[in-house]
């Protein structure tokens, strides 16, 4: 016999209970453009296999009480299939859409972006940027909902992400810690945590 078959019964005294953020899951984009808000990008077969995994880690690490997703069809799949596992309810909010500056560069592809002026500066020190939505500007709509929840899962995206770790830390670089298809970052007192998407 195993004796130590009942310590299974405490694992919940190790599980996390916070307020999480998850980007999506990588998108099928043949022709290698920013779609931003463009209809119809949709997970790709890995996109998919990188939210199931983050189900699992999810399902097995943290007390989640609800999942507010953006609306933006990518997110909204990865929220779906992470659901598999959580199985609570889902909340779509435009406040953890994508950053809004991103609509400059929609329907271009990555290798004309990248040779941008513009680009140059989102690469360099994003915050210098001129858009029509600052990131200062993302952090306090996603704050907004951020602070008014908890033990929930947000799925939204990278810039999103971004901005309010950035603010929410005090940061002093905007580049660092920039979430991958499927991590998972959160903060434990003051302190950001990550989660690496990976088998």
């Amino acid at each position: 016999s195993n004796p130590y078959r009942d310590f299974n019964i405490f694992w919940n005294y190790s599980v996390i209970k916070m307020n999480i953020f998850l980007r999506h899951g990588e998108v099928k984009n043949p022709k290698d453009i920013l779609y931003y808000d463009i209809p119809g990008y949709e997970l790709s077969i890995t996109g998919k296999e990188q939210a199931a995994r983050a189900a699992k880690y999810l399902s097995e690490n943290f007390e989640i009480k609800r999942i507010i997703t953006s609306p933006l069809l990518r997110a909204r799949q990865t929220s779906e299939i992470v659901n598999t596992k959580l199985k609570k309810q889902i909340f779509i909010s435009n406040k953890i859409t994508e950053w809004d500056g991103l609509v400059n560069w929609k329907g271009y592809t990555f290798d004309e972006i990248t040779r941008t002026e513009e680009y140059k500066i989102y690469n360099q020190n994003p915050i210098k940027i001129k858009s029509r939505e600052s990131f200062l500007d993302v952090f306090e709509r996603v704050n907004e909902v951020y602070e008014s929840n908890e033990y929930t899962l947000f799925v939204t995206h990278q810039d999103t992400i971004r901005s309010f770790m950035y603010y929410k830390l005090g940061s002093q670089d905007f580049n660092v810690n920039k979430p991958s298809h499927c991590d998972l970052q959160y903060i434990v007192n003051n302190q950001l945590k990550i989660h690496i998407n990976s088998d």
